[in-house]
């Protein structure tokens, strides 16, 4: 619950209208859409205005903490859900935890409806609308902390940033998982490193590649990294082959795409095998 929900809440008890409410503080418009969180309250009018409704401002903040506690952990339960979703496929329960956040009165619901748009559009394999991909670029763009549903997203939508961006975001998501021991996070991590690094090599900013290359080198080979290793000992083989011309580099390179189609995996040798001839 925001602060705005939370005055609303103590207004329709008090049996006040907002012109009530409020007296001179604030004009009964502004403070309207301060209860439809569109306008801030500045704290001094929030304490202004709870003193003249006799509200103990000790009261309202520890109110306002549980309340927001108690959203944050359903908002939270959701989240694992739409994980869970996500690992089974599932685009029917995205759809319908989609309706459950934007019915939701979560303080960022909104941005919550982004991630599982995002999350539906990887599944389906449609392209998130325009707006909605400029929506997704802020919010991972500001994010401080990313966890596993932030980071997925990040790492699956790497392509809508330029490369200063993504060198910029990377650092951060490195420097904070690269050591994590939850090993989903590890491989995660290292996939973006790998996407990161192709990008480098593409436009012809190798020495950027530098750092996440070595931080790479610190993750261990798992089955689950296991992919992300050999893809990325590629792309390390091409810029060592651009910086000293060692052709043993290269029969690593083809020896890597062989793997790979042997394996099975038809489809992302030929790609591998056209970045191959182009980059190399």
């Amino acid at each position: 619950m925001t602060i705005g929900e939370l005055l609303k809440k103590y207004r329709l008890k008090s049996l006040k209208t907002q012109k009530e409410w409020v007296g001179d503080i604030v004009s009964p418009s502004y403070y309207s859409k301060v209860e439809k969180n569109v306008h801030r309250i500045t704290a001094e009018d929030l304490l202004l205005l709870l003193n003249r409704n006799n509200i103990s401002p000790d009261k309202f903040f520890k109110q306002l903490n549980q309340d927001q506690e108690t959203d944050k952990a359903q908002e939270n339960q959701l989240f694992n859900l739409a994980a869970e979703a996500n690992y089974k496929n599932s685009v029917e329960d995205l759809r319908k935890i989609r309706r459950m956040f934007k019915e939701s009165n979560f303080a960022d619901k909104e941005d919550d409806v982004v991630y599982i748009d995002a999350e539906i559009a990887e599944l389906t394999d449609e392209k998130l609308p325009a707006e909605e991909q400029q929506a997704l670029k802020q919010l991972i763009f500001k994010v401080a902390d990313f966890d596993e549903t932030s980071l997925t997203l990040y790492c699956n939508y790497m392509g809508l940033f330029d490369i200063d961006s993504n060198l910029i975001i990377s650092k951060r998501v490195v420097k904070q998982f690269i050591h994590f021991p939850k090993v989903k996070l590890q491989a995660i991590t290292l996939g973006l490193i790998t996407n990161l690094v192709i990008q480098c090599i593409e436009e012809q900013r190798e020495d950027e590649a530098d750092f996440f290359i070595e931080n790479a080198g610190q993750v261990t080979v798992l089955p689950e990294t296991f992919f992300s290793k050999n893809i990325l000992q590629f792309m390390v083989n091409i810029i060592m082959y651009h910086r000293t011309g060692d052709e043993k580099l290269l029969e690593q390179c083809k020896a890597v795409i062989a793997n790979l189609a042997f394996t099975g995996m038809t489809e992302y040798s030929e790609e591998l095998q056209k970045f191959y001839v182009k980059y190399k």
